[in-house]
């Protein structure tokens, strides 16, 4: 249920106007001391840990809360479920192996039927991912709100991470973007579903998003960098070019739609939303030209859709063309929470 609108941030009676990412970097970025096990820290998917000679610790946290994440009416075993995901996305990101989880719950009210209906979507997508619960918290509040902390392993150098794209480098995209920003638009009522099977798919892609954990282990050896599309392709492959200290040429009209997002919503309506939407969790990674041939058949042998949607520049920033002629970005590139 994400909102576009920017929050004043309230600092000593100053209202400020800043972005999630920059109140991280400028409060929180170095807040490091004494850890020399700590290989990647703030400013990424997850964090890396070292652990043994031959593998990493991968751990990231996403919180959900109720009327920014969710709908509080929503019901409890899909909430449940993309809390999980979520996280799990984070993981993929990385090149990482989930392995397990800790849930943080803060309940309005002890409503045991809900909690049931919870426990139970969360003992469904446990089991689909061969992951565990190993602890965590409960808390009463005012609103329902959900953190799920994840770990999971990664052989020692191949974590994927946003900071190693290189210029000539293409970047590549899964599965089908804008489809959980129509799924959104329909949940709130601003659209309605042209067909019953089309609004199905994009209501399942907005609350059951699938973590490309498989593929994305089966391309860290080739993959430069990465990230999961959860804000919007424009500002998470940004936060790639910011992380690289590289530009971007982007191909608009490589953008992989899906038939049922196109059927609703248009061309244009459509690419706006795959650049911009976000919730999608798909990956958007950067690879050499010469991993080509390989990717297209891993991703073929895996039955997942892969295109490439441009390539990495030297200079900064991101540039998009279509058809041969410039493009003009939308301003608003994607979710901003502040």
């Amino acid at each position: 249920m994400r909102s576009t609108e920017i929050i004043p941030l309230v600092d000593t009676g100053n209202h400020l106007r800043i972005s999630e990412f920059d109140l991280i970097r400028h409060y929180f970025s170095d807040l490091s001391y004494g850890a020399a096990t700590v290989i990647t820290g703030v400013g990424d998917d997850a964090a890396i840990i070292g652990g043994d000679c031959d593998t990493n610790q991968v751990v990231t946290v996403d919180t959900l809360n109720a009327g920014v994440h969710f709908f509080a009416d929503d019901k409890p075993e899909d909430i449940a479920r993309k809390a999980v995901l979520v996280n799990l996305s984070d993981l993929a990101a990385m090149g990482a192996e989930p392995q397990w989880i800790t849930l943080s719950l803060t309940l309005p009210d002890a409503d045991q039927g809900w909690i049931k209906r919870f426990s139970q979507g969360l003992r469904s997508v446990l089991k689909d991912y061969r992951i565990s619960l190993v602890g965590g918290d409960t808390c009463r509040g005012e609103h329902l709100s959900i953190s799920i902390q994840a770990s999971g392993k990664v052989p020692v150098g191949q974590a994927v991470l946003r900071s190693a794209a290189k210029p000539g480098e293409k970047i590549y995209v899964t599965g089908f973007l804008g489809d959980a920003g129509a799924g959104l638009m329909i949940r709130q009522g601003k659209i309605k579903a042209l067909h019953p099977e089309t609004g199905d798919y994009l209501m399942h892609r907005l609350y059951a998003p699938s973590p490309r954990i498989s593929f994305a282990m089966s391309i860290r050896n080739m993959a430069s960098a990465g990230i999961d599309v959860s804000d919007g392709l424009l500002a998470d492959l940004g936060h790639i070019l910011e992380a690289s200290h590289v530009g971007a040429e982007l191909d608009i009209g490589q953008l992989p739609l899906s038939k049922p997002l196109l059927a609703q919503m248009g061309l244009d309506q459509a690419r706006n939303l795959a650049m911009t939407a976000g919730e999608d969790y798909e990956l958007c990674f950067t690879a050499p030209a010469q991993a080509s041939e390989k990717i297209r058949l891993l991703a073929e042998a895996q039955r997942l859709p892969v295109r490439c949607i441009g390539q990495i520049t030297t200079g900064s920033g991101l540039v998009a063309s279509l058809d041969g002629q410039t493009f003009c970005l939308p301003e608003q590139g994607g979710y901003r929470h502040f």
